[in-house]
Protein backbone atom coordinates (compact mmCIF):
# COMPACT_ATOMS: atom_id res chain seq x y z
CA UNK A 1 0.00 0.00 0.00
CA UNK A 2 3.07 2.62 0.77
CA UNK A 3 4.33 2.17 -2.55
CA UNK A 4 0.52 2.47 -4.41
CA UNK A 5 0.26 5.53 -2.36
CA UNK A 6 4.41 7.04 -3.28
CA UNK A 7 3.08 5.93 -7.25
CA UNK A 8 0.04 7.83 -6.81
CA UNK A 9 1.23 10.93 -5.48
CA UNK A 10 4.31 11.28 -7.59
CA UNK A 11 1.40 10.64 -10.63
CA UNK A 12 0.02 13.53 -9.18
CA UNK A 13 2.81 15.61 -8.56
CA UNK A 14 3.96 15.27 -12.00
CA UNK A 15 0.33 15.94 -13.45
CA UNK A 16 0.30 19.47 -10.91
CA UNK A 17 3.46 20.76 -12.86
CA UNK A 18 1.90 20.25 -16.42
CA UNK A 19 -1.27 22.49 -15.51
CA UNK A 20 -1.18 25.92 -16.62
CA UNK A 21 -2.38 29.30 -15.16
CA UNK A 22 -6.20 29.18 -16.71
CA UNK A 23 -9.27 27.78 -15.61
CA UNK A 24 -9.56 24.02 -15.97
CA UNK A 25 -12.90 21.83 -16.65
CA UNK A 26 -14.27 18.06 -15.73
CA UNK A 27 -15.37 16.18 -18.99
CA UNK A 28 -17.08 12.69 -18.74
CA UNK A 29 -18.24 10.77 -21.07
CA UNK A 30 -20.15 7.53 -21.10
CA UNK A 31 -21.35 4.96 -23.31
CA UNK A 32 -24.48 2.89 -23.37
CA UNK A 33 -24.51 -0.34 -21.79
CA UNK A 34 -25.31 -2.40 -25.11
CA UNK A 35 -21.70 -1.68 -26.13
CA UNK A 36 -20.42 -3.52 -22.87
CA UNK A 37 -19.86 -6.90 -24.36
CA UNK A 38 -17.67 -5.21 -26.82
CA UNK A 39 -15.60 -3.90 -23.74
CA UNK A 40 -15.53 -7.31 -21.86
CA UNK A 41 -14.76 -9.38 -24.95
CA UNK A 42 -12.48 -7.49 -26.66
CA UNK A 43 -11.35 -4.64 -24.33
CA UNK A 44 -7.84 -3.63 -26.32
CA UNK A 45 -9.99 -2.70 -29.19
CA UNK A 46 -13.21 -1.12 -27.55
CA UNK A 47 -10.66 1.12 -25.36
CA UNK A 48 -8.47 2.17 -27.66
CA UNK A 49 -11.85 3.66 -29.99
CA UNK A 50 -13.42 4.79 -26.44
CA UNK A 51 -10.35 6.96 -25.91
CA UNK A 52 -9.52 8.04 -29.28
CA UNK A 53 -13.11 9.17 -29.47
CA UNK A 54 -13.09 11.53 -26.08
CA UNK A 55 -9.92 13.03 -27.26
CA UNK A 56 -10.92 13.57 -30.86
CA UNK A 57 -14.33 14.81 -29.74
CA UNK A 58 -13.13 17.52 -27.88
CA UNK A 59 -10.70 18.69 -30.42
CA UNK A 60 -12.97 18.78 -32.93
CA UNK A 61 -16.08 21.05 -30.89
CA UNK A 62 -12.77 23.15 -29.47
CA UNK A 63 -11.59 23.86 -32.87
CA UNK A 64 -15.76 24.36 -34.01
CA UNK A 65 -16.91 26.64 -31.20
CA UNK A 66 -13.81 28.03 -29.55
CA UNK A 67 -11.51 28.34 -33.26
CA UNK A 68 -9.27 26.62 -30.55
CA UNK A 69 -6.73 23.56 -30.55
CA UNK A 70 -7.59 21.99 -27.45
CA UNK A 71 -5.62 19.84 -24.92
CA UNK A 72 -7.06 17.15 -22.30
CA UNK A 73 -6.06 14.45 -19.87
CA UNK A 74 -7.79 11.71 -20.00
CA UNK A 75 -8.44 8.35 -17.62
CA UNK A 76 -10.20 5.39 -18.19
CA UNK A 77 -12.52 3.86 -15.72
CA UNK A 78 -14.41 1.02 -16.12
CA UNK A 79 -16.30 0.32 -12.84
CA UNK A 80 -19.43 1.72 -10.93
CA UNK A 81 -19.89 1.52 -7.13
CA UNK A 82 -21.18 -2.03 -7.44
CA UNK A 83 -18.16 -3.13 -9.48
CA UNK A 84 -20.52 -3.42 -12.69
CA UNK A 85 -18.97 -2.66 -15.78
CA UNK A 86 -19.69 0.81 -16.43
CA UNK A 87 -16.40 2.36 -19.13
CA UNK A 88 -16.29 5.81 -19.19
CA UNK A 89 -13.63 8.10 -19.79
CA UNK A 90 -12.88 10.90 -17.32
CA UNK A 91 -11.01 14.12 -19.13
CA UNK A 92 -9.03 16.81 -17.40
CA UNK A 93 -9.70 20.21 -20.28
CA UNK A 94 -8.12 23.53 -19.65
CA UNK A 95 -10.67 26.14 -20.47
CA UNK A 96 -9.03 27.02 -23.51
CA UNK A 97 -6.56 26.75 -26.38
CA UNK A 98 -4.12 27.49 -28.83
CA UNK A 99 -5.60 29.35 -31.94
CA UNK A 100 -5.78 27.25 -35.26
CA UNK A 101 -2.87 28.81 -36.50
CA UNK A 102 -0.56 28.25 -32.82
CA UNK A 103 0.03 31.91 -32.29
CA UNK A 104 -2.16 32.85 -29.46
CA UNK A 105 -4.02 31.22 -26.87
CA UNK A 106 -7.82 31.67 -27.10
CA UNK A 107 -9.63 31.48 -23.97
CA UNK A 108 -13.10 30.32 -23.48
CA UNK A 109 -15.40 32.75 -23.92
CA UNK A 110 -16.96 32.10 -19.85
CA UNK A 111 -15.04 30.71 -17.27
CA UNK A 112 -17.88 28.70 -16.03
CA UNK A 113 -18.61 27.36 -19.25
CA UNK A 114 -16.19 25.38 -21.76
CA UNK A 115 -18.13 23.30 -24.51
CA UNK A 116 -22.00 22.73 -25.36
CA UNK A 117 -22.87 19.23 -23.82
CA UNK A 118 -25.44 17.93 -26.42
CA UNK A 119 -22.71 19.17 -29.74
CA UNK A 120 -20.06 17.22 -27.44
CA UNK A 121 -22.08 13.92 -26.36
CA UNK A 122 -23.54 13.76 -30.05
CA UNK A 123 -19.96 14.32 -31.42
CA UNK A 124 -18.89 11.32 -28.92
CA UNK A 125 -21.30 9.15 -30.23
CA UNK A 126 -20.57 9.96 -34.13
CA UNK A 127 -17.07 9.29 -33.92
CA UNK A 128 -17.29 6.20 -31.53
CA UNK A 129 -19.76 4.41 -33.21
CA UNK A 130 -17.13 4.97 -36.13
CA UNK A 131 -14.26 3.79 -34.60
CA UNK A 132 -15.83 0.42 -34.20
CA UNK A 133 -17.98 0.16 -37.09
CA UNK A 134 -14.29 0.39 -38.84
CA UNK A 135 -12.85 -2.12 -36.15
CA UNK A 136 -15.82 -4.20 -37.05
CA UNK A 137 -15.30 -4.51 -41.07
CA UNK A 138 -11.91 -5.09 -40.02
CA UNK A 139 -12.65 -8.53 -38.30
CA UNK A 140 -11.56 -6.90 -34.64
CA UNK A 141 -14.16 -8.43 -32.97
CA UNK A 142 -13.68 -11.86 -33.98
CA UNK A 143 -13.35 -12.85 -30.11
CA UNK A 144 -17.05 -12.20 -29.70
CA UNK A 145 -19.63 -15.51 -29.01
CA UNK A 146 -21.60 -16.15 -31.98
CA UNK A 147 -24.16 -14.91 -30.11
CA UNK A 148 -23.43 -11.26 -30.23
CA UNK A 149 -23.72 -9.12 -33.24
CA UNK A 150 -21.00 -6.34 -33.27
CA UNK A 151 -23.52 -4.86 -35.83
CA UNK A 152 -26.48 -5.07 -33.67
CA UNK A 153 -24.88 -3.59 -30.57
CA UNK A 154 -23.36 -0.49 -32.80
CA UNK A 155 -26.37 0.16 -34.22
CA UNK A 156 -28.33 -0.02 -31.07
CA UNK A 157 -25.94 2.31 -29.30
CA UNK A 158 -26.39 4.92 -32.02
CA UNK A 159 -30.08 4.85 -31.70
CA UNK A 160 -29.86 6.10 -28.38
CA UNK A 161 -28.92 9.93 -26.49
CA UNK A 162 -25.63 9.30 -24.92
CA UNK A 163 -24.24 10.73 -21.80
CA UNK A 164 -21.44 13.34 -21.14
CA UNK A 165 -21.45 16.16 -18.82
CA UNK A 166 -19.06 19.20 -18.14
CA UNK A 167 -18.64 21.19 -14.95
CA UNK A 168 -15.73 23.67 -13.24
CA UNK A 169 -14.12 22.14 -10.63
CA UNK A 170 -15.09 23.62 -7.99
CA UNK A 171 -11.98 23.26 -5.74
CA UNK A 172 -10.04 23.87 -9.56
CA UNK A 173 -7.52 21.65 -11.61
CA UNK A 174 -5.73 20.04 -8.44
CA UNK A 175 -9.17 18.71 -7.48
CA UNK A 176 -10.54 16.70 -10.44
CA UNK A 177 -6.54 15.30 -10.31
CA UNK A 178 -6.91 14.19 -6.88
CA UNK A 179 -10.37 12.73 -7.33
CA UNK A 180 -8.66 11.04 -10.92
CA UNK A 181 -5.69 9.89 -9.14
CA UNK A 182 -7.84 8.01 -6.37
CA UNK A 183 -8.46 5.26 -9.58
CA UNK A 184 -5.11 5.68 -11.41
CA UNK A 185 -3.47 3.52 -9.09
CA UNK A 186 -6.33 1.36 -7.36
CA UNK A 187 -7.90 -1.72 -7.80
CA UNK A 188 -11.90 -1.52 -8.51
CA UNK A 189 -12.59 -1.82 -4.90
CA UNK A 190 -10.85 -0.89 -1.27
CA UNK A 191 -10.71 -3.14 1.59
CA UNK A 192 -12.35 -0.43 4.04
CA UNK A 193 -15.76 -1.10 1.52
CA UNK A 194 -16.09 -4.84 2.35
CA UNK A 195 -17.99 -5.57 5.04
CA UNK A 196 -18.01 -9.53 5.71
CA UNK A 197 -17.27 -12.50 4.04
CA UNK A 198 -19.14 -15.80 5.28
CA UNK A 199 -21.29 -18.67 4.41
CA UNK A 200 -19.74 -17.93 0.71
CA UNK A 201 -21.38 -14.57 0.37
CA UNK A 202 -19.12 -11.09 0.49
CA UNK A 203 -21.23 -7.61 1.91
CA UNK A 204 -19.64 -4.59 0.73
CA UNK A 205 -21.19 -1.11 0.81
CA UNK A 206 -21.53 0.88 -2.38
CA UNK A 207 -22.93 4.67 -3.33
CA UNK A 208 -25.97 4.38 -5.26
CA UNK A 209 -25.74 7.41 -7.57
CA UNK A 210 -28.77 6.90 -9.02
CA UNK A 211 -30.71 7.28 -5.67
CA UNK A 212 -29.27 10.21 -4.55
CA UNK A 213 -25.86 8.90 -4.11
CA UNK A 214 -27.00 7.10 -0.53
CA UNK A 215 -24.75 4.81 0.97
CA UNK A 216 -25.63 0.95 0.48
CA UNK A 217 -25.27 -2.31 1.51
CA UNK A 218 -24.97 -5.07 -1.50
CA UNK A 219 -25.14 -8.85 -0.80
CA UNK A 220 -23.16 -11.49 -3.70
CA UNK A 221 -22.07 -14.82 -4.04
CA UNK A 222 -18.48 -14.92 -3.98
CA UNK A 223 -18.36 -16.36 -6.97
CA UNK A 224 -19.97 -13.61 -8.66
CA UNK A 225 -18.19 -10.70 -6.48
CA UNK A 226 -14.74 -12.25 -8.17
CA UNK A 227 -16.25 -11.98 -11.72
CA UNK A 228 -17.05 -8.76 -10.94
CA UNK A 229 -14.05 -7.66 -9.82
CA UNK A 230 -11.58 -9.79 -12.27
CA UNK A 231 -13.52 -7.79 -15.30
CA UNK A 232 -11.38 -4.45 -14.29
Amino acid sequence: PSCQANAREHWLAARERELLPVPYFHVVFTVPEILNDLALYCPEVFYAALLRAAGNTLLDVGRSKLKALLGCLTILHTWGQNLSLHPHVHCVVPGGGFSLDGKQWIFARNPAYLLPVKVLRRRFRTLLCSYLREAERKGKFARLPKTILPHAAIEGAWAQEWIAYVKQPFGGPRQVLRYLARYTHRVAISNSRIISFSDNKVIFRWRDYADSSRSKLMVLEATEFVRRFLMH
